[in-house]
């Protein structure tokens, strides 16, 4: 799709995109933009992908995330987005310097790797430290600066939080509100 106004059929491949996109993430409360950049970038032919997800996912996180805040694990949400302030500006110069196709690529491979280690990481069992020590201060900023990053970049935060909380044996309903309350503020943020 050139730049300028989308044509009908670009406007229906994105709203069936969206909509696909937007059950996975009510349903299981993250995956949105790891469907749905990938077709966008496609649809759009271009960066502004990105920041159009950002927002998208923003409706959508705000939407869900006030039925879940009681569940949410507070002290590592703030870990979580003091890295995230971290990854932002990080990941608008990723963000600035590449090209449509290297943006492509950078999406392909952050999927193939959190792919992988969810297999991996699947097929090993759940070996999650018990208690707050799977918090620790250190890896959750790590995973917050990622995440961050992969916010202003491609505008999917998703795999590393969630490949962290699942390690780490967070429980359905805390990773689910803790991830959620972490997207909200991110796409917010950036």
């Amino acid at each position: 799709m050139p730049v300028g106004a989308p044509d009908a059929s670009s406007l229906v491949q994105l709203a069936v995109v969206t909509l696909v996109a937007a059950v996975i993430q009510g349903t299981v409360g993250f995956g949105f933009t790891l469907l749905a950049v990938s077709f966008f970038l496609l649809i759009i032919q271009s960066a502004e992908a990105v920041p159009l997800l950002i927002v998208i996912n923003l409706a959508i996180s705000l939407s869900l995330v006030g039925k879940l805040w009681r569940h949410v694990d507070r002290a590592l949400l703030l870990r979580l987005l003091t890295g995230a302030l971290l990854g932002f500006p990080l990941g608008l110069i990723v963000f600035s310097v590449v090209n449509l196709n290297q943006m492509r690529i950078l999406v392909a491979a952050t999927i193939l790797v959190f792919v992988t280690l969810t297999v991996i990481l699947g097929t090993a069992g759940s070996r999650g430290p018990v208690g707050e020590a799977r918090f620790r201060t250190l890896p959750a900023v790590g995973i917050g600066t990622l995440a961050g990053g992969l916010t202003t970049a491609l505008g999917m935060p998703g795999p590393p939080l969630m490949l962290y909380l699942t390690a780490a044996g967070s429980g359905k309903d805390a990773t689910r509100a803790t991830s959620l309350t972490f997207f909200t503020v991110a796409f917010g943020a950036a």
